[in-house]
């Protein structure tokens, strides 16, 4: 290893602070359904991944995680306006308006509204049914898809190929800074993720599982084998259990990178195996949540949007869907969506994308430059 390496490791281990006992994810779970009414807490833990009863009847702990904010935050409603709890089509219609003044977008209100049904039904009435309240929660939808994404606009659609070389230059410029320190050892960090959101793409919870030998393997070069569990999936939790994610990828640039990083720049953060380590805290690795921060700001920086790691597969969709042969069914197997309707909507673009270049090039070839007038 070489010197200053050897230095910023030294540094980096003396940084390393005796790890505090961090709340789990069921005991903050547990902690946020306390907050609400005691009789309707049972509903809710009986719903939790970690209880026993029957699998299919069980949530993901995200999503029992947003039922419950979404309940608290009906009960402060309901509480501040005089309405009753108990869900009815005229007090949905209200709560959504109020929530769109409040600048909530359309999509989202519908997702609120969703929950606290769902929540309901669950915690409070298990034979609960309200046509009117289905009717508002569908009308909602529609009108978002008519309304489409408000955290999605043009400038996003930047080529997969784009962001996946802008990892690789931000991985050129951390083999030239100089020595390898620590935040030489962040950028070519930076510069993977990029790489591998584009390669491999994959939601920021799923990127938040790779570990180098474990999720993520080299085999003979140029073949990358990823390989991730259920529970880095986004799927029911009854599913989580047999399911999986298995790719060999066909990659010299990524294989090269990741090999290089796995035997020179990783070690400088710790010795553990996370491909997206923290920089702040020693032996940890970046949340989900942070990855996607992370690509905002790294895409921000470079091209002066934002492109979310959801975006980037979107990304992926739309130029498989233009690029390549039949992309509207290979896109799909793509980006693992069980849905192929999922997948259609960049598909749809893509097919306006290229009828838009074509169109142009086509005006191009019967340009002419007119000659100068004698008058």
């Amino acid at each position: 290893m070489p010197y200053a390496s050897m230095i910023a490791v030294i540094r980096r281990q003396r940084q390393r602070a005796p790890k505090t006992n961090r709340k789990s994810k069921t005991d903050s779970i547990r902690a946020l359904i306390a907050r609400l009414p005691e009789e309707w807490q049972p509903g809710l833990v009986a719903r939790m991944s970690s209880e026993p009863g029957n699998r299919k009847q069980k949530w993901s702990d995200d999503h029992l995680t947003s039922v419950a904010h979404a309940l608290l935050r009906w009960l402060g409603w309901c509480d501040s306006s005089g309405h009753d709890v108990r869900p009815a089509g005229t007090t949905f219609h209200v709560y959504a308006g109020d929530l769109a003044q409040e600048g909530v977008s359309t999509r989202s209100a519908s997702d609120y509204l969703g929950r606290i049904l769902s929540g309901y039904v669950s915690a409070c009435d298990p034979g609960f049914a309200s046509v009117a309240c289905d009717h508002v929660i569908s009308r909602l939808n529609a009108r978002a898809k008519v309304e489409g994404s408000a955290t999605k606009t043009g400038e996003q659609l930047v080529g997969a190929s784009t962001i996946f070389d802008l990892g690789r230059e931000i991985i050129d410029n951390a083999r030239a800074s100089g020595p390898r320190d620590l935040f030489a050892a962040r950028d070519f960090r930076n510069g993977l993720l990029l790489m591998t959101a584009a390669a491999v793409p994959q939601r920021a919870r799923a990127l938040s599982h790779f570990e180098i030998g474990r999720t993520v393997i080299l085999l003979d070069r140029p073949y990358v084998h990823v390989r991730l569990p259920g529970t880095a999936l986004k799927l029911r939790e009854y599913e989580k259990e047999h399911a999986g994610y298995d790719r060999v990828l066909e990659n010299p640039v990524l294989w090269d990178a990741v090999d290089e990083y796995r035997r020179v720049f990783r070690p400088l953060f710790d010795d553990g195996s996370a491909m997206f380590p923290s920089l702040l805290e020693v032996g940890e690795k970046v949340s989900a949540a942070q990855l996607g921060h992370l690509t905002g700001n790294l895409t921000q920086k470079h091209f002066g949007v934002r492109i979310s790691v959801h975006r980037v597969r979107d990304n992926v969709a739309t130029e498989a869907s233009e690029e390549l042969a039949g992309g509207g069914y290979i896109a799909p197997v793509l980006l693992d969506n069980r849905n192929p309707a999922t997948t259609m909507a960049s598909y749809d673009h893509a097919q306006g994308v290229r009828a838009a270049r074509d169109h142009a090039e086509f005006v191009a070839s019967r340009r002419s430059y007119s000659a100068i007038l004698r008058l």
